[in-house]
């Protein structure tokens, strides 16, 4: 039986030839791919992917590549993990107001404090009627609404309860300290006592748009509301210590505000419009979730590609102690 001894080398340096050229080749593309996604990548060329000087320099390129291809990698999951915690959270909001309930600013704090009261309220055999105030009111003129709401801003989430339930319903606010954030108990024995003696509001103030179901809450809304005079356009603002437009410019007492348009809160149309509006929303950033998703598969491709590169350099290393050891 023959052997072939003197062709055994040839095929060895042959095939880790092969290789070291596949290799290399694969470390290229992946540097044009993220020269491609716009990474900062040096071009290398060569004659060949495997000649003395190409290899060493697709080596250097490979190593600089490693910490910003993860850094983008990871903020790009990151990313899309939290637009998905985003949709998941919109998602559930509007759920709630398609169904009736609201989920109001800071952490929803006007329903947590409503409940607190409402469970002290019952514990101690008394109707748990304690209600937000935004609930108890309507707007007569739909065009000064903003201007409504922007003014009453986070009172509209104050608490109220009949004045023969404020002294329990304080016992319940006050164990709740700093978790109720900007919430208020409204004194209801003070607001029935100020009615007594209040005169109606004018009937071109700001509190003449607002109607309440409950005249205690319709009382607050006028405490609030009833100092600031509607004005049609802004060349009589400065005519009144305290005015308003509908398109909220807000005149005060040497000073002249431009309001930040409000979420509306009051009314059943507030919450269709919301419903409306988060739906908008929820499309958006769907759409904002899919894009990060791609750019977090592309990325996590790149990745994958860049580990399996790394595994080839041993074998680059590998041959060049051997060429190196085989040089007289």
């Amino acid at each position: 039986m023959k052997s072939w001894p003197a062709k055994r080398p040839h095929w060895t340096a042959s095939r880790d030839a092969s290789r070291s050229e596949a290799a290399a080749g694969n470390v290229q593309s992946l540097l044009q791919s993220l020269q491609r996604s716009g990474f900062a990548v040096e071009k290398i060329s060569g004659r060949k992917p495997s000649d003395a000087e190409t290899l060493p320099r697709l080596q250097s390129a490979l190593a600089g590549l490693e910490k910003p291809l993860e850094e983008q990698y990871f903020a790009a999951r990151q990313s899309a993990d939290a637009l998905t915690a985003e949709v998941q959270e919109k998602q559930a909001e509007l759920a709630s107001v398609s169904g009736g309930r609201w989920v109001y600013p800071h952490g929803d704090a006007a329903t947590r404090v409503r409940d607190a009261v409402n469970a002290e309220l019952k514990s101690r055999g008394m109707a748990p009627d304690a209600k937000i105030f935004c609930e108890l009111l309507s707007v007569e003129d739909e065009s000064w609404q903003d201007c409504v709401e922007a003014c009453l801003g986070d009172r509209r989430f104050d608490i109220l309860v009949p004045p023969a339930h404020y002294a329990a319903a304080k016992s319940a606010f006050v164990a709740l300290r700093d978790k109720v954030g900007p919430i208020s108990l409204l004194d209801t024995p003070s607001i029935r006592t100020a009615n007594r003696k209040a005169d109606a509001a004018p009937a071109d103030s700001l509190a003449a748009q607002v109607r309440g179901e409950n005249p205690l809450a319709a009382q607050y809304a006028e405490t609030i509301l009833g100092r600031i005079v509607c004005c049609d356009t802004p060349d009589t603002l400065e005519q009144y210590p305290d005015s308003a437009t509908r398109d909220l410019l807000r005149h005060h007492p040497f000073r002249l505000e431009h309001l930040r348009a409000p979420q509306r809160y009051i009314g059943l149309d507030a919450r269709r419009t919301r419903a409306e509006a988060m739906t908008a929303e929820l499309e958006a950033l769907a759409e904002r979730r899919r894009a990060a998703e791609q750019t977090e598969k592309t990325l996590k491709a790149a990745y994958d590609q860049y580990q399996n590169a790394l595994s080839g350099q041993e074998r680059w290393r590998s041959l060049a102690l051997c060429g190196t050891a085989a040089r007289p």
